[in-house]
């Protein structure tokens, strides 16, 4: 993609006035989607971000001005952050990235901010490869983990919002508050359209023998009652789950599990 040497000098310096003005900002990234240049970094614990159009510059385009000799320029801006790196940020470095995290403070939540600043289309790669990196995690991360990871997750739509919540209820079983997980998950399904919604309960219900005895009765009457809501007919893929699941209960669990389904 070309792009105007005028209006890439004229970002240049909207960037180093931003960078005067703030000191102390860091885990700088770049990106450019169209004719916007976006500058994200964090500071005081927040992510802020300067949006620049370049688009909106009357300048002669000239040949030969790429996302490579713009990242360049950028580089050379990066001195005042002392050593942190200005990069542009594409699904690609940030997947590899995310392949590597060891903790998700403040390590794994910066990478998150990271790939929310992505187009929305372009999201799923990195974020799942964060999700499998979840029983990697120090155990008190995980959970943190897995909370941050579902909100970036609902804020995607359709089926790239399906797919990943597939993917995190894969990663129940690692979790130390496994049921608290089950919970948050069955709310994000249970906001997805009806035809998607049978078979993310049908996948949900399929893990609930990967919780703790004692709670697994619990996380059977709640998917009891989001099939309820769905109704018979759309529902039968999950009852079928669920009726395959009582024989795996505790054996004093069992009865109070079919009493539920009779109800259907």
């Amino acid at each position: 993609m070309d792009l105007k040497k005028a209006a890439v000098d004229d970002a240049l310096r909207h960037l180093r006035e931003e960078i005067q003005a703030n000191p102390e900002a860091s885990s700088v990234s770049v990106q450019v989607d169209g004719q916007e240049l976006t500058v994200s970094y964090n500071l005081h614990g927040g992510v802020n971000r300067l949006k620049i159009t370049l688009g909106a510059h009357e300048f002669e385009p000239i040949d030969g001005v790429t996302l490579k000799d713009l990242r360049a320029r950028l580089e050379n801006v990066s001195q005042p952050f002392a050593g942190d790196d200005v990069h542009l940020d594409t699904p690609d470095t940030l997947r590899e990235s995310a392949a590597n995290v060891n903790q998700w403070e403040p390590e794994g939540v910066a990478l998150l901010q990271r790939i929310q600043s992505l187009p929305a289309q372009e999201r799923n790669g990195p974020l799942v490869a964060l999700i499998d990196r979840i029983p990697a995690l120090p155990d008190r991360h995980q959970s943190g983990a897995f909370e941050g990871l579902l909100a970036a997750v609902l804020d995607l739509d359709g089926l790239a919002r399906g797919l990943l919540l597939s993917a995190l209820g894969g990663q129940i079983r690692w979790l130390p508050d496994r049921l608290v997980a089950f919970d948050s998950l069955l709310r994000a399904v249970c906001e997805l359209d009806v035809a998607d919604r049978a078979r993310h309960l049908a996948e949900l219900a399929a893990r609930i023998g990967s919780l703790c005895g004692d709670t697994q009765l619990a996380a059977f009457g709640s998917v009891v009652a989001a099939v309820r809501d769905l109704g018979v007919s759309a529902g039968q893929e999950p009852l079928v789950v669920l009726a395959g699941l009582i024989g795996r209960l505790r054996e004093d669990d069992r009865e109070a599990a079919r009493e539920m389904l009779r109800a259907f």
